[in-house]
């Protein structure tokens, strides 16, 4: 599944047909609800060259999804690599197809990378983080 529109959208779209990938490959668009799309798939692929933070990472290991993503220098504050998802070096088609194929056919691999990612993104839920601040600022009134 394909989510957003890029300037892209249009080739790869051509190029799916043309390997007759059609009943593989869904192409979203843009959406509101992206936890729900993300859930209906196994794998979080991210082919983007850079990336400043990345929330759509959390949002994938908090729906279950290992992630396979380029090194784009700023997921590296969110991904362990073979811990809770795969940074691949910018070029390296092989070791990106490989650490999916290894997640595809690996399930105890899959499901040591897909409950780290769930450990991670529950470090950034709003809800421990109001608690913190809640007792920091009880703290400071006493």
């Amino acid at each position: 599944t394909f989510v957003g529109d890029g300037e892209t959208r249009k080739a790869v779209e051509e190029k799916v047909k043309l390997l007759n990938l059609d009943n593989h490959i869904k192409f979203q668009g843009r959406t509101n609800d992206v936890a729900s799309v993300l859930a209906e798939n196994k794998i979080y692929v991210h082919s983007a060259l850079y990336e400043p933070f990345g929330l759509v990472f959390l949002e994938a290991m908090a729906v279950g999804l290992p992630v396979v993503s380029l090194d784009g220098k700023g997921n590296r504050d969110l991904i362990q690599n073979d811990v809770n998802g795969y940074l691949i070096p910018q070029g390296d088609v092989n070791q990106f197809v490989d650490r999916i194929i290894e997640l595809t056919e690996n399930p105890s691999c899959f499901f040591r990378i897909q409950k780290n990612g769930f450990e991670t993104a529950k470090k950034y839920d709003i809800v421990p983080y109001c608690d913190q601040l809640i007792e920091i600022y009880s703290k400071t009134n006493n």
